[in-house]
């Protein structure tokens, strides 16, 4: 219901005042002897919040009644369960249930799990304004609501708005809270430098975005030996922060948010509370690929394969069969919780458990990808960028492997950022970058099931600022280097699928290989680097099909 100007509320948070009640010191005597040698022997958290009556809050602020709520809160869990391994180090995942994630209150090393449970248990959570308080609590580096705020209480329709708080909310609180009995071992960081793997159930990756959704996570990622671990920010501070004067948010964060809230609404429809166990049979894979031996471009005796145009569809619509390109960052989902809205982004909110790999994903390396298999779509949509909008529900039939996991095969490559500047954007073709393209897609795409087909496009232009010509070449090469037929997806550019087909055509009926190929895109860098010295300001890009054609088509 609406919170009308001459409405006070009448709500009080809990309070402490000063006066402890005896099931508290119990609650924190055990928290101290399961987390001991981390807390120091303070009393018990006295106060989480002033006694005094709440602001009354803005008349556009819809609240429910305490009653409304259609499923319980869970309760706090003064200890850790037996089965919870601690760990906080740079390598692993830093997660919010450990007994050195502390902060100090009144001099004292309090519990920040025990602070969460608390804030997040109460009974007064029954807004978006409660909402906010409570993860400005324990995290009070997050200071800008105004898009959820606005989000939850204009763009929502009431009905819609009374759902997330009586029931959505209360769930993703659950999930949250179960994370510890969710995760018996730490969970490694896939980070730079290192292959590895990492297997997920539906509900870890669950739990991890409920405290993700709650801002629960400390920082991941910092200085380790010799190097330095970057992560990508998981928390979903910045997708809550509103834009303009009145700290709105826009339609395509309004779009992600319903995503992000169909997502919770479908998992709480497929488990109910008993069944948030690590026995379901969902799973997802992470995988950080590195290339260890590149191939010698120069001297490949491999031709192109087959290529499909595809003019309409979108990569996320090729069947399993294809491995999927995301269009990455080298932070893997890029812009996803903020304003970000294109390729990777996109794909990230719809098959919404794909967010789940910024917390322990580090920042990619030139020779490295990141294989994700088994993401389950949730959400359809329309539009791109600005025009992102969530239209509604996807069920993904999608079949599954032995190992419980959709059979989607999803491959993150990030492209090199050259920008606008047209003495920037040259710089692709030189050979140091031609060769750092080639190598990524190509270790990319050796991620394929056998018998697979690659699902591309125009990855690395746009925003980045690549040529499509020069980038669809580079895509083409490499699957050929490993025997794989492609798909292109135009992505609405004019022209790029008629040329691409005319010049694909010519390269396979002539037989050039691969290596003939490469010769004459490192003889394009050398003739512009030296006809440009002084112009490149006014230069026009190598027209790369035309050049091909005019060289192998005689």
């Amino acid at each position: 219901m609406e919170a009308s100007d001459g409405e006070s509320r009448k709500r009080k948070k809990e309070s402490g005042s000063g006066s402890e009640t005896e099931e508290d010191e119990n609650l924190l005597k055990s928290l101290q002897q399961s987390n001991g040698k981390h807390l120091s022997d303070a009393s018990p958290q006295a106060s989480l919040y002033d006694e005094e009556e709440l602001m009354e809050p803005e008349p556009n602020i819809r609240s429910i009644e305490l009653v409304d709520r259609v499923i319980s809160t869970p309760k706090i869990e003064a200890q850790l369960p037996a089965s919870y391994k601690d760990c906080w180090n740079t390598t692993h995942v830093k997660f919010p249930c450990s007994s050195r994630n502390t902060y100090q209150k009144s001099g004292k090393i309090l519990s920040k799990w025990y602070l969460i449970q608390s804030v997040l248990t109460s009974p007064s959570l029954l807004s978006s304004l409660d909402l906010e308080e409570a993860i400005r609590e324990y995290n009070p580096s997050i200071n800008d609501f105004g898009g959820l705020h606005h989000f939850l209480n204009e763009v929502l329709t009431e009905e819609e708005s009374v759902k997330f708080l009586s029931e959505t909310l209360i769930f993703i609180i659950t999930l949250a809270l179960k994370l510890p009995h969710l995760f018996s071992h730490p969970l490694p960081i896939l980070q730079a430098g290192f292959e590895a793997s990492i297997d997920l159930s539906q509900i870890q990756i669950a739990s991890i975005l409920a405290n993700a959704f709650l801002c629960t996570f400390p920082k991941q990622g910092g200085s380790a030996s010799s190097t330095f671990i970057r992560c990508p920010e998981i928390n979903f501070g910045n997708l809550f922060s509103g834009t303009g004067w009145k700290r709105e948010c826009t339609s395509s964060q309004a779009a992600k948010l319903r995503c992000v809230l169909n997502y919770f609404d479908r998992i709480f429809k497929k488990y109910s509370a008993d069944e948030l166990t690590n026995k379901c049979m969902s799973k997802m894979s992470f995988q950080r690929k590195i290339i260890s031996n590149p191939p010698d471009w120069e001297n490949s005796e491999k031709i192109l394969t087959n290529l499909k145009i595809e003019r309409k569809n979108f990569i996320e619509d090729s069947t399993w069969k294809f491995l999927q390109v995301d269009f990455a960052n080298k932070m893997i989902g890029g812009g996803v919780l903020g304003r970000g809205c294109i390729q990777e982004e996109i794909r990230f909110m719809i098959n919404t458990e794909l967010i789940s790999s910024l917390l322990f994903c580090a920042e990619m390396e030139d020779d490295e990808a990141i294989l994700i298999l088994g993401s389950e779509r949730f959400s359809n949509y329309s539009g791109y960028s600005q025009t992102f909008t969530w239209e509604g529900d996807f069920q993904d039939e999608t079949p599954r492997d032995p190992m419980g996991r959709l059979k989607t095969q999803i491959v993150a490559i990030d492209a090199l950022h050259f920008g606008n500047f047209t003495e920037i954007r040259m710089q692709q073709f030189e050979v140091r970058n031609i060769l750092r393209e080639l190598n990524k897609a190509y270790i990319g795409f050796s991620g394929a099931h056998p018998g697979s087909q690659i699902a591309t496009g125009n990855w690395g232009c746009g925003a980045f600022g690549g040529y499509h010509d020069l980038k669809a070449m580079i895509q083409l090469m490499a699957a050929a280097q490993l025997d794989l037929d492609v798909s292109y997806f135009t992505f609405g550019v004019s022209g790029l699928g008629d040329s691409l087909d005319e010049v694909h055509s010519i390269l396979r009926e002539k037989n050039i290989t691969i290596g003939r190929i490469f010769k004459r895109l490192e003889a394009i860098g050398k003739e512009r680097s030296k006809s440009s010295i002084g112009s490149l300001e006014s230069e026009e890009a190598p027209q790369v099909f035309t050049i091909l054609i005019e060289e192998f088509e005689q």
